[in-house]
């Protein structure tokens, strides 16, 4: 409903299509979506590709293990260098983030071999921003040039 509403037709009309690495797509305008519990993030625009990412932070417990499965060491080293009670907040900007930006590259966790190094090794004209979400509320959106047809 939203997306038709943006695009300004009705959602019965909406045709989604495959993109590249089979995210699916609108002609015209670019989407993604994220939820965690009761929140939801959905950004949309004409001008540029984008990937998002919420996690509310409610009840997360941070392990070095999790971690360990994709971070790299030098975000692994600065997430435990912090007090254990800022680890988790931390350690969900860092997964915000990559996360953001496989949903942008429309792979998923297929890329998942690539995490660790994953926001070291950005794509041309990627970028990451983390978003005031609110409190117990992580987000970050990762945006690149436009590449829809």
């Amino acid at each position: 409903m939203v997306l038709g509403r943006y695009l300004n037709i009705s959602p019965a009309l909406l045709h989604f299509e495959r993109g590249r690495e089979g995210k699916p797509c609108l002609s015209g305008v670019a989407f993604n979506s994220s939820s965690s519990k009761n929140w939801m993030l959905l950004a949309m625009t004409r001008n540029v590709e984008v990937g998002v990412d919420v996690e509310d932070t409610t009840g997360f417990q941070f392990t070095p293990a999790l971690a360990a499965t994709c971070c790299n060491h030098v975000e692994l080293g600065r997430i435990t260098a912090l007090p254990v009670a800022a680890r988790a907040a931390e350690f969900l900007r860092v997964w915000t983030a990559k996360e953001a930006v496989l949903k942008l590259r429309g792979t998923g966790f297929r890329g998942v071999a690539e995490l660790p190094s994953l926001l070291e090794n950005s794509h041309a004209g990627e970028r990451v921003v983390e978003l005031q979400a609110g409190p117990n509320l992580i987000a970050s959106l990762a945006l690149a040039p436009l590449t829809l047809a």
